[in-house]
């Protein structure tokens, strides 16, 4: 079984591209393969916005991939997550880990 986590951000939701990069440290805890793989993404309530779905894995992590035993830190340029509908990432009120 893979558990999901959402957070909500704090009024008024932040923008995003005021820093360069995304930084904070994961572990993974069941079943992953080639097709199943943690991602984040980012999402905007109104207007109702998504950003990139990234893969938790290789330039993103330290060593290339998550450990299900270690903390390892997680690193992503905001530019990464930006798409051409949401470009500048502002007003984010969910982080989705999946």
């Amino acid at each position: 079984m893979i558990d999901s986590a959402v957070f909500h951000t704090q009024f008024p939701n932040p923008d995003f591209m005021e820093w360069n990069f995304l930084t904070f440290e994961a572990k993974v805890s069941g079943m992953f393969d080639s097709i199943c793989k943690p991602t984040i993404s980012l999402k905007k309530r109104w207007p109702s916005y998504s950003s990139n779905v990234l893969a938790l894995e290789g330039e993103y992590v330290d060593g290339g991939s998550l450990s299900d035993t270690v903390w390892t830190r997680v690193v992503i340029p905001i530019a990464s997550l930006s798409t051409a509908e949401w470009p500048n990432v502002n007003g984010v009120k969910d982080i989705y880990f999946r």
